[in-house]
């Protein structure tokens, strides 16, 4: 069967004894996803204003080859992966289906999120993250136990922070172009601490989460690369109290 990963976001691997009764997929993984932004005063489509605003101030800093950006219409959160490319798991389609039903069932008992950005940060390895909190619905650690629960076959060692709320908007590839050759370290690092300054005063938001996704990457990195992917989307639940 054609080659395909899955997370939960998660991945799964062929089998090479059983290569009809196995499909292979980079990662299968299951992620929440932004449904819609909105800033104070900002009128259209809040995900490109998001891109646009982190590019114009980034741009200008670094090489073109410097930089990565994630899409837009993928902005989403890492919950959990039932097979990654570090760990895959081996999967029928079968077992896939039933994983993806388990998905949908927690999604079922699950609210909508709304959820505030609370700052943009660079991490150690180049990845600007926004780390948000959540103000009304199900809190994503709860969410995150569910999927660990029902998906019993998954990685025991996961691929993200368990403890930070977080969506990924860039990377950065390379040193600043106004760092100079004989800047030490702490020098290019107030470069960088400036200019994640300025993105954390341009990119107060709040956004809402309505789907949980259940993804499977066909290519290595599908997601951040536009590769192939096979996405279930299932919807979470309004709070019936309103």
């Amino acid at each position: 069967m054609a080659g395909l990963n899955h997370e939960v976001f998660g991945m799964h691997t062929i089998a090479p004894a059983s290569i009809d009764s196995f499909v292979t997929v980079t990662s299968c993984s299951i992620l929440l996803k932004i449904s819609s932004m909105f800033l104070t005063k900002v009128v259209g489509n809040i995900f490109l204003f998001c891109r646009q605003t982190i590019e114009s101030i980034l741009s200008r800093h670094f090489p073109k080859t410097g930089l990565w950006f994630q899409d837009p219409d993928l902005y989403h959160f890492s919950m959990h992966h039932a097979s990654h490319h570090q760990n895959p798991v081996p999967a029928t389609l079968e077992e896939i289906n039933s994983e993806a039903a388990a998905v949908r069932q927690v999604a079922e008992k699950s609210l909508i999120l709304e959820i505030e950005l609370e700052r943009v940060v660079l991490t150690p390895s180049g990845v600007l993250v926004g780390c948000w909190q959540v103000s009304k619905g199900t809190d994503p650690a709860v969410i995150r136990e569910e999927l660990r629960n029902a998906l019993p076959r998954s990685p025991a060692k996961q691929l993200y922070n368990p403890v930070i709320f977080y969506t990924s908007f860039a990377r950065i590839l390379s040193a600043p172009l106004t760092a100079r050759k004989d800047y030490s370290a702490d020098a290019v690092l107030e470069i960088l601490k400036g200019l994640v300054s300025q993105l954390n005063q341009n990119l107060c938001s709040k956004a809402a989460v309505k789907e949980l996704w259940y993804v499977e990457e066909l290519d290595l990195l599908a997601l951040a690369l536009k590769g192939r992917t096979r996405i279930r989307r299932f919807q979470l639940q309004s709070d019936p109290k309103g």
